[in-house]
């Protein structure tokens, strides 16, 4: 089995994807404090112009992919908080005119 930083960081991402994808979000935000750290080490010191090996590309497409998925989840429970948000205002308005 290879244990190569690069290994390690792209199994931590496939978890990370995972646990999104299952909605076990508090697991993926612990793991994803770990993601990061490891990104940092890799990335740190590569200046904008460098050519990036294989690894690095492939580390930083799935990079991209947690952050579309993650995105989409804050846009998913941001609807469902308004929705919520709207019942409420609505029960409340009910209970008001009823009483």
């Amino acid at each position: 089995m290879n244990h190569s930083p690069f290994s390690r960081i792209i199994d931590n991402g496939h978890l990370i994807l995972r646990l999104l994808n299952r909605g076990d979000l508090d697991l993926a935000d612990i793991e994803l404090d770990k993601y990061l750290g490891s990104l940092d080490d890799i990335f740190l010191g590569i200046k904008s112009e460098t050519n990036l090996n294989t690894e690095e590309r492939q580390i930083l497409e799935q990079f991209k992919e947690i952050v579309t998925l993650i995105e989409q989840q804050k846009s998913s429970v941001e609807i469902e908080l308004l929705q919520f948000s709207k019942a409420g205002r609505a029960t409340k308005r009910y209970k008001s005119n009823a009483g």
